[in-house]
């Protein structure tokens, strides 16, 4: 099993670099995990997209609509964020992070697995505080 968190799931629906290797979790073996945050991020983020210009009006909607589907099918496995926020509390302190990230970091460490992203900064402040995050493959780090 792995944490994946919203930089990555979106690249599934966006063409951008690391697409290809996000792409590949989800057609792997491992489990998919995420907090349910994440259904709001993803769908946001494809709003802004189509918002910037980045994205036709029909493509956001049919990314939106996929990713819908997705999590009914239960692709990826949703935590209740409730669940995860004391503990996210704690890492977003020790991280120096927001505290929407330090939901993907709380998923992780309950669950003593990786946690993957495509964010260098949550990234780079996540190792503070647990040091099973991983940088997606495929995206440049600065």
């Amino acid at each position: 099993m792995i944490v994946v968190d919203a930089s990555v799931a979106v690249k599934w629906f966006i063409p951008e670099p690391g697409e290809e290797d996000a792409g590949k979790l989800l057609s792997g073996t491992q489990q998919l995990i995420a907090p349910a945050l994440i259904r709001l991020e993803v769908t946001g983020a494809l709003i802004r997209r189509f918002r910037e210009g980045h994205l036709t009006e029909q493509r956001a909607r049919e990314g939106a609509q996929t990713w819908e589907t997705m999590l009914r099918n239960r692709i990826l496995h949703l935590i209740p964020d409730a669940e995860l926020y004391d503990d996210a509390v704690q890492l977003a302190f020790l991280a120096r992070h927001t505290l929407a990230d330090c939901l993907y970091l709380a998923a992780a460490k309950r669950l003593d697995t990786a946690v993957i992203t495509a964010d260098q900064p949550m990234h780079d402040r996540g190792i503070r505080a647990y040091s099973k995050i991983e940088f997606l493959g495929g995206t440049q780090m600065n």
